[in-house]
This record gives C-alpha cells, structure tokens and sequence, in this order.
C-alpha cells in the first residue's frame, strides 16, 4: 500500500518522463506467488484476475488504516465510514424472478461486470442478454413451473468495468481457445435502461423491441430468399439469374476472336508452336523431324498464346415471337425483383432506425459513461501480450510497456474490437461522466498530502542531480568508448617520447593526448587535397609580401567560406550526396561546434598537411600553423573538448561504415549477416545524436530504422516459412532466439509507428500458427518463442561484429554515395524518409 501510494504521487508530481514501477510490480509478484496453489508466480495472470486481486488488497489494506472511534466521534460514526476502493469500483445490482413457481430478489455486489461476446455485435446487445429475462437452470427437472431472471443495477460505480468473455474450451482439441470475434462499443455508453428505476419503461421499450426484431427478422428472411437463391447448394442473388438468362436468350450463335492462353494438343514430330508474341497463324518450325517414337513421348509440351475462336453459348432453337415473350417477362420479373428487394432494404433501415430511436430520447440519456480505459491483448490463450489505451483530458495514450505514445479512435478501435488480427480488448473502463469532469482539474501536487509532497519533492530533487552528473560524465569522456560489441583498431601506440616521461597520475591525459594526435593526423589526411588547393589558390594571387600568419588568416578565411557555402547545401544533398565525410569541418559547422574548436580544426589540417612541405611558401605556411596550434592547446580543458569533437567525427565515419557493410549484406539478402550491423549503426547513430543534438550529428534514423525493419521482416518471413515446411525446426528457432527476440525491444521502444507496426507483424505471424495443425515438438518450441516474443528477456545481445580498420574508411564516401543512388534507384530511398 504504501509502495502504490508513492507510485501514484510520482506519477501525479515527477519531473521524469516516466516512473519506474518495478518495486510495486515485484511486490504484487511475491503476493501472487504467495497466494498462488501451485507456488509459482512467474505465470502471466490475466487481466481480470489480477485486477480482482489487486482491488481485494487494496480494500482490505483500507479497511486495516481505519484508526477505532474516538470518545468525540463515537462508534456509530466509525461504523459508516466508507472504504474508498468499494465506493470506486464496486457497483449493485437486483436480481428478481421465479425459481420453480417461487419469486425471489437478490441484491448482489459486483467489481467488474462479465459480458459475452460470441453473437453479439456490440455492448448493448450483450448487456441486454445479461440483464433481460433469461431462463435459469434449476435444481428440480420435473418442474411444470418456468424459471428466469432479470437484473436491474440499483447502484453504479464511478468507475464501472466490462469484462469480455474471449476465453473458450475447445473439446476436440483439449485446450483454451481465445474468441477473437468483433464486438463494438462506444466512446459514451448510457446505462439509463438497465437501472431500476427505469424497470417499468424498459420493460415496454424491451417489448416494443421485441416486436421490430421479429418484424426485422421475417424481412432479413425474406431478403435471404432473393439474395441466395436455388434449390441446391450453389445458390446466388435471384436478379442475377433473370439477367444471366436474359443475356441467354438474347445471344446469337456468333463467335468472337479472343487472345487466350490454351494447352495445345501435342504437335506432330515436323512441327511447332513456338512464338513470343500472340500471331495470326501459327509459325512453323525449322526443326529437323524426329523419326524416334521415345523422342515424341518424352518431348514436354508446353503452353502457347494464340488466338482462338470461342462461340458465346445461344439458344439452338428460338422463334422471334418466342423470344419477345421471354424477353418481355424475364424484364418484368427482373424489374420485379429489384423493386422487391429495394423495397425489402428500405423497411430493414427503417426498422433499424426505429430500434436505435428506443432509447435515443432524452429520457434515456441521464446516466452517461465515459470509456476511459482499454485493456487489449494480442496472441492466443496460451500465451500473449498486453497493452492499454487510456484517455488523457483531450486525446488517447497507447501505454505498451515503456513505450506511451499519441493514439487516435480509429487506432484504438482496430487494435481492440477484435474479428481483424489476434488484437482484442480484454476489459473495458467506464468513468461516470460528472465524476470525470470534477476530478480532471485536480491532477497536482496541491492535492498530496504533506508525506507524499515530501517523497515528490525528494525524488525531483535526486533527479535534477542524476542529470548534473550525467551531463558532467558525458562532457569528460569521448563518445566512441561506448561502442559495445564492435572494437577500433589500427590506431598509432603511445611515441616513446610522450610515454616514458608519463607519470602515474599524467596517464589519462597522455592516453588523450595520444587518441587526439591520432584522429586529427587521419582527420587531416581525409582532407588534404582541400587544404592544399587552398592554400595554393590564396598564395597564387598574393600581390604583396604577407608575413606567414597573415597569409595563415586570409587561407582559413577563404577556406571556411567554402565549407560554409557546402554546408547551406546539405538538406539538399542528403542522403545521396553527404559531404561530411569528406571533410571534418564540414561535419563541425553543421553540427554547430564552437568557433574555436572550427578554427582549431582549420589549424590542424593546415600544421599536418605534408602535401605543404613541396615549396617554400607552402611550408612558411604549415610553421605557421603549427606556431599559432601550440600556442591554442595549452590547458587541458582545451584538449578534452578538442578529443571529444574528433571522436565524435569519427564515431560518424564509424557508423557511415557499418551501415555500408549491412546494407551491401542487405542487398545480396544475407539478412542474417546483415542484421547486427543494421542494429549496431542504428544504437551508435541513437547516442551521436543525441550527444550532438542536432539532426546533422548522425546519419538519418528513419533511413537507418527502415532497413533496420526491413532486414527484420525479411528474415522472419524466411524463418515462417522455414518453421512450416521444415521438420526439423532446431535451427530456424536458434536463429529466431538469437537474431529476432533481441531485436524486438528496438522496434517497441524506437517511438516510430512503423517499427511498432512491424513488431506488431511479426508476432501476429508466429501466432498465426497456433491455430493450425502441427506437431507436439512444434508447438512447444512455439510457445516457447512466443513466450520470448511478448516478453523479451532483458539478457539479450545481438551477434558480435567485425572491428573497423581505418583503411577501410577510405573510400567510404564514394561507397556510401554508390548504395544511396541504388537505393535511389529502387525506390527505397523514398520510402525510408517518408517513414514515421
């Protein structure tokens, strides 16, 4: 109790973006566990089962903080007070009629209300089957005296709570069976005709009801009859038989030449049938004939498109006059029929219509209910998942696991009414409406007592502190010491110089100091064609004697003009064209970097072109870069950031790469191969960007999760059709548990509807087995999966990947820009940015 009421004052007053419940979630396991027969507690408990539960100790954990009556209250007063949970969820209803000839009424509590859902198309109906008189079972067979029941609700709760019944034992087959059949329901259900003081008027309104049923149900017949028509069992809508036989009688024996492709005869031995192209005649062949009667057996005789002539069927015999009577009254007798139908249709509307008005007035609109809640379930009864839909003042919210995103009504009803996929909803949430509107300005922290202020305001406090720290640890340590399975090589060791007079306590910054000679002399190699052209451009048209730095200044200017001119064009040029990888700087300005960290960059690639040292004025200039780069990296501090903006280029080239890799694999459908790497680009992109914190800091992520996706539905529609045609299915799952289960939290927790649609995908099409006929070792290994699918182990690791050498790197831009104009090509490119 106290755990929840400390969940529930975070969720109301927490500056986190979500709370973490797992302290009350393993509280609420250990108390299954306890209470379970079996001992186990690990069972997935269902929806129902587990609300009854948690409301049961919540009542009687209320009823325990009720102190005893004080001298000044009295006992009669402690003796009315009301335990909250009850005064929420729990409602009344009566239950009167006859039992063998004697009446009775019984006044019952209910917390969740059970519905059926088998044959009903919505709530309505069913609540009308639960509640209208309906026949009971008796103890006594021999009775002459009819038994039944109706229910009335003499109280409702605020919060009122369906239960749908999608739960069936199969006999044949031994095992539960979930209903996936449609059941709708409104955003507003009025409860008006099933209270009890509306008894009297329901009752003449059910009669009523009763009455157009029936009327409606002879003209439903009625329409049966014209609509599957025949004494056999084909049977198909009776105007389309007067217009199929009027279009009988009325054709002629005419032919009429059609292209069509036909099974030939088998030719003679001297000819053939061979064509490309639809001909007039046939064309004979210049093959020599065949004397040998085997050969003339054995030949395969293929099929050919030709032109053949096809007579329309047609009386033999008809008399015009014969045929104007029966023209004449097969058109009377269509004409009659559509009239009839349409006459039938209109009644039926008029019929519906006049049902829905029955309890469309006024009258019957008091007691409104407002759907504030949505528990769905996707799967089977073995095994499934959960989610909820919940309504947040002015829009629906999709909680799915740690995913909570924006929801329409359209999305709602697809995922929860049922009959489309193995998505239904499970339990429906009604809030009486006035309670609604009262309570929805309440929702701060004025409203907690002062202990949970305290435990809000501690947590808040905590939290704006795990922020400090995290944004210091990221500002002292570089972005690419984070790379998980992949490792970097091929970087230059420690010069014995740096290293031997190294102290203990001077490791970590010669460490840095090391990374940062080595990133900045491949970053300067990258672009040295670039620094040279331009310093020879500006030293070309000096017209009077510049001292090395001034001559330093006017190139970097010159030069930055360029890049910046390159950068304003990016949005334009990317994907196809990414020019940050030719260039640091060009990776710097669009990522917005510090204008002294440009210009340091600028200095490097001036002092380490060794393309400068041809002539002397070239190399007047990289002294005098080298000068002025001394001079700027005095300080550590300066050196740090320094490192962290190389590394974060090179993390960029990095993952350039390993996208390149998977998509080559991509391309030539080793999806298995491919997959790690997709995976690993898409998590090293997710970090740059968000170090970065600029769109320009990584590559695109809805290019990167569309193949990310793509690769994942490739291979498991593979593996489907592996696990249903194979018998030995030992490899398929290793591949499934190895490769697809750790990838499907990615897809849940990406935030994209595609990746939640795909994960979605995937998981309906291994369910989609459980209601087929395979083997005892299929389906357990299946349900094994499923287990797995719906509930991923946190465990998890995606296969190891090959490390990066950086001559790999070196022609990464012209590699990158060649897959982009295939994907271009094929029409991928497209799909993946207009991917949400």
């Amino acid at each position: 109790m106290c755990e929840l009421r400390r969940l529930f004052a975070l969720m109301v007053g927490s500056k986190r973006k979500y709370v973490d419940p797992s302290k009350a979630v393993d509280i609420l396991k250990e108390a299954f566990a306890a209470t379970a027969a079996t001992g186990v507690g690990d069972s997935q408990q269902d929806v129902s089962e587990f609300q009854h539960k948690l409301l049961e100790w919540l009542e009687d954990a209320f009823k325990t903080t009720f102190r005893p009556p004080s001298p000044e209250t009295g006992a009669g007063e402690s003796g009315e007070t009301k335990n909250p949970m009850v005064e929420l969820f729990y409602g009344q209803y009566r239950a009167e009629g006859v039992n063998e000839g004697k009446g009775f009424s019984n006044d019952e509590n209910f917390g969740q209300f059970p519905l059926q859902v088998n044959g009903f198309r919505d709530i309505h109906e069913s609540l009308e089957a639960a509640t209208a008189h309906g026949a009971i079972e008796t103890v006594s067979n021999d009775t002459t005296q009819q038994s039944g029941q109706e229910l009335w609700f003499t109280k409702l709760p605020p919060v009122l709570t369906y239960e749908l019944s999608r739960f069936q034992f199969n006999q044949q087959l031994g095992r539960p069976e979930k209903i996936h059949n449609k059941i709708e329901f409104p955003q507003v259900i009025y409860m008006d005709r099933y209270m009890i003081g509306n008894k009297l008027e329901t009752r003449q309104r059910r009669e009523q009801v009763k009455k157009l049923r029936e009327e409606l149900s002879v003209l439903y017949s009625k329409l049966d009859k014209f609509n599957h028509y025949g004494s056999g069992s084909k049977k198909v809508p009776l105007q389309d038989v007067l217009s199929y036989a009027l279009e009988f009688a009325q054709s002629k024996p005419e032919t009429q030449c059609l292209s069509l492709d036909v099974e030939m005869e088998s030719p003679k031995p001297h000819t053939s049938m061979v064509t490309d192209t639809p001909t007039d005649v046939p064309m004979t062949s210049t093959s020599p004939p065949s004397s040998s009667p085997a050969k003339k057996i054995a030949t395969p005789i293929k099929p050919h498109r030709t032109n053949v002539l096809i007579s329309n069927p047609s009386p033999k015999h008809v008399e015009d006059s014969e045929l104007k009577v029966l023209q004449e009254c097969l058109r009377r007798w269509r004409t009659e029929v559509e009239q009839d139908v349409r006459g039938l249709q209109e009644n039926i509307n008029s019929l519906e219509e006049a049902i829905n008005r029955q309890y469309g007035d006024e009258a019957m609109r008091k007691c409104p209910y407002h759907l504030h809640a949505v528990l769905v379930h996707e799967g089977q009864a073995a095994s499934g998942h959960y989610w909820a839909y919940i309504w947040s003042l002015t829009k629906w919210l999709k909680f799915n696991d740690i995913s909570v995103t924006d929801a329409s009504w359209d999305d709602l009803v697809k995922e929860s009414v049922g009959g489309f996929h193995n998505a239904s909803a499970y339990c429906l949430m009604y809030v009486d409406k006035s309670k609604l509107e009262a309570e929805e300005e309440s929702c701060d922290n004025d409203v907690l007592p002062d202990d949970l202020k305290e435990q809000v305001l501690e947590d808040n406090n905590k939290f704006d502190q795990e922020i400090d720290d995290w944004d210091k640890e990221q500002a002292r340590k570089a972005l690419g010491a984070g790379d998980g399975d992949c490792t970097i090589t091929g970087e230059t060791k420690p010069s014995p110089s740096t290293s031997s007079v190294a102290t203990q306590t001077q490791v970590p910054s010669n460490k840095n100091f090391n990374q940062e000679v080595t990133l900045a002399v491949t970053h300067a190699f990258l672009s040295a064609p670039e620094t040279y052209q331009a310093a020879n451009t500006a030293l070309g048209q000096e017209t009077i004697q510049f001292d090395g730095p001034a001559v330093l200044t006017i190139v970097i200017e010159n030069e930055l003009q360029r890049l910046d001119q390159i950068v304003k064009q990016l949005p334009k040029l990317l994907p196809k064209d990414d020019q940050r990888l030719l260039h640091p700087v060009i990776y710097l300005k669009a990522c917005h970097a510090p204008r002294d960290v440009v210009h340091k960059f600028m200095l490097e690639q001036f002092s380490l072109c060794t393309l400068l040292t041809q002539n002397d004025k070239c190399k007047r200039l990289l002294l005098s870069a080298t000068a002025e780069l001394k001079q700027r990296q005095k300080g550590l501090e300066k050196d740090e950031i320094m490192i962290l903006w190389h590394d974060r280029f090179h993390q960029f080239r990095k993952i350039v790469y390993f996208f390149v890799k998977g998509l080559l694999l991509y391309n030539d459908e080793k999806y298995d191969k491919a997959l790690p790497y997709l995976v690993h680009t898409y998590t090293l992109n997710t970090a740059l960007k968000y170090q970065v914190t600029v769109d320009m800091g990584g590559l695109s992520v809805s290019l990167l999760g569309f193949y990310r996706r793509q690769c994942l539905l490739h291979m498991n529609d593979m593996l489907t059709h592996q696990f249903e045609s194979l018998e030995d299915i030992t490899e398929t799952m290793g591949i499934m548990n190895n490769y697809i289960v750790p990838c499907l939290p990615c897809l849940l927790q990406s935030g994209y509807t595609d990746d939640q649609s795909a994960a979605e995908e995937i998981r309906e099409k291994w369910c989609s087995f459980l209601g087929q006929e395979i083997g005892a070792k299929k389906v357990e290994m299946l349900q094994d999966l499923l287990s797995k699918l719906f509930e991923p182990p946190g465990d998890t690791s995606v296969t190891r990947i090959p490390a990066v050498m950086h001559a790999e790197l070196k022609t990464l831009y012209r590699e990158f820009q060649r897959l982009m104009d295939i994907a271009d090509e094929g029409g991928y490119l497209e799909k993946a940015l207009q991917s949400k």
